[in-house]
């Protein structure tokens, strides 16, 4: 084997590594939309001494790459 096919793989390996871990970090918040909403009230609810509500969740790595953003609709705070 070459010196350039060696690059060459190792780099096709790479790109498809880094666009499947993108795919999945879109894909993510699409498919579990129900289990991320319960894990982030639950996680909130346990944290805090009273009761955080809201009516839909919305989880995004894409909108303030490459942060992570968490949007809440209808939120609620009591206590």
């Amino acid at each position: 084997m070459s010196f350039k096919s060696t690059i060459t793989k190792i780099l096709k390996i790479t790109g498809l590594s880094v666009a499947g871990i993108l795919f999945l970090l879109f894909l993510a918040p699409i498919l579990f939309p129900g289990t991320i909403e319960q894990k982030i009230k639950t996680l909130a609810n346990n944290s805090i001494d009273g009761e955080m509500n809201f009516f839909k969740a919305r989880l995004s790595f894409f909108n303030h790459f490459p942060s992570l953003t968490l949007t809440l609709y209808n939120f609620m705070l009591k206590g």
